[in-house]
């Protein structure tokens, strides 16, 4: 080691040598887009198929304001829509939830609206919401259970 605290200079990494095209590759249009489409690969959530999340998500990634500008034009739909408020039920109660204040602000304010002209007492109401709460169970299984916790199995 010197002495006196000098620096002992590195030498300067190694240049790689440059890469040769292929001679059927076009200039520099298909190298650009390699590393555009390693950035735009997102992982499949767990529970959705391959195949499901490339059809719901298209080949590009959504940013987040795109995504949430999609859920408020699904609640505009819904809001204006003819459909009756009971159909309109599971849809707004998933969109309350959402992460996203926007979203979840207008499904809430929606579900104010309808609530009151809902009969909560009736089983054809709440049996979607039932579903969305037990989860991946066979709808066959969650009408039994339904029929058993009513009493009348």
């Amino acid at each position: 080691m010197p002495s006196g605290g000098a620096r002992q200079q590195q030498p300067p990494p190694a240049q790689q040598p440059p890469q040769q095209q292929p001679q059927g590759a076009q200039a520099s249009g298909q190298q650009a887009a390699a590393p555009a489409q390693a950035a735009a690969v997102c992982t499949v959530p767990a529970g959705m198929s391959e195949y499901g999340f490339r059809r719901v998500c298209g080949e590009g990634e959504l940013k987040a304001e795109q995504l949430e500008q999609i859920k408020l034009g699904i609640i505009r739909f819904l809001s204006g829509s003819e459909l009756a408020d009971a159909d309109k039920l599971c849809h707004l109660v998933v969109a309350a939830a959402d992460t996203r204040f926007a979203v979840a602000e207008a499904a809430d304010s929606e579900l104010k609206k309808i609530s009151r002209s809902l009969e909560w007492s009736c089983a054809t109401l709440t049996q979607p919401l039932f579903l969305i709460f037990l989860g991946n169970l066979a709808a066959k299984q969650v009408c039994c259970n339904m029929l058993h916790y009513l009493g009348k199995l």
